[in-house]
């Protein structure tokens, strides 16, 4: 079972990246030089080039693990893939026991071995569609069933294509729980590198009370969460 990791943070993910290339930007300056990093360093001596590289490597790998739009791509694929099987499986199933009604006219137990019953139930249902088509697929390929379908006009090709769906079927269920999969671990991956640089906001907003104890203005540029922009009053002018 995979660890339940949550955000620490309350903003939206862009809005945590922004914050914080502000924030590299305030400590690095134009050139690397003209900063305010040589201000923390001299009073907190761990918050250093090492420090400031750390915390860009942070942003960096946030920034590339933010988006999952290849891995959802895939994931609409593979289900408009099991979406055009279950039709065509549905479709199959209905020719097979039309086929099987010539071949067994009065005998209904004869053509619910091609697996009809499975079939009423399985219309909708992904795992019991495949476990529909198996048994048709099997039931077709043994005697007396095979000769006597034939016989009806239910060709061999006809019988091979049941065992094709029901593979493509099964490779495709499986295709789509790998996509779930490596989404929610690519999630739990994002959540770590965001909550990676919030740790790094959070020791600089704590470094910065004591670097700038009598600099409100700059103490202000290293808060937590940035006061929201002031509405202006519009007043009413009244005739």
């Amino acid at each position: 079972m995979a660890k339940k990791i949550s955000r620490k943070y309350r903003k939206s993910d862009t809005q945590l990246l922004q914050q914080a290339r502000v924030i590299r930007t305030l400590l690095y300056g134009t050139d690397g030089t003209d900063g305010d990093l040589a201000s923390f360093t001299a009073e907190l001596p761990d918050i250093d080039t090492v420090w400031l590289n750390s915390f860009t490597t942070a942003i960096n790998e946030a920034d590339e693990a933010s988006g999952d739009d290849e891995i959802k791509t895939n994931q609409k694929m593979s289900t408009r893939d099991v979406v055009k099987i279950m039709e065509l499986g549905r479709k199959r199933m209905v020719r097979l026991y039309r086929y099987a009604t010539l071949a067994y006219p009065d005998d209904k137990l004869a053509r619910d071995k091609f697996g009809y019953k499975l079939y009423k139930k399985a219309r909708f249902s992904q795992p019991k569609m495949q476990e529909a088509l198996r048994v048709a697929y099997t039931t077709a390929t043994t005697e007396p069933e095979r000769s006597d379908l034939i016989n009806a006009g239910f060709t061999a090709a006809y019988i091979t294509e049941l065992n094709t769906l029901a593979t493509e079927l099964n490779t495709f269920n499986k295709t789509q729980e790998t996509t779930k999969i490596s989404r929610l671990e690519g999630a739990l991956h994002r959540i770590v590198k965001f909550n990676t640089v919030w740790k790094f906001i959070k020791d600089i907003n704590q470094a910065s009370k004591i670097v700038f104890l009598e600099n409100a203005a700059k103490r202000k540029q290293y808060r937590l969460n940035p006061e929201p922009k002031k509405k202006k009053k519009v007043e009413e002018i009244i005739p």
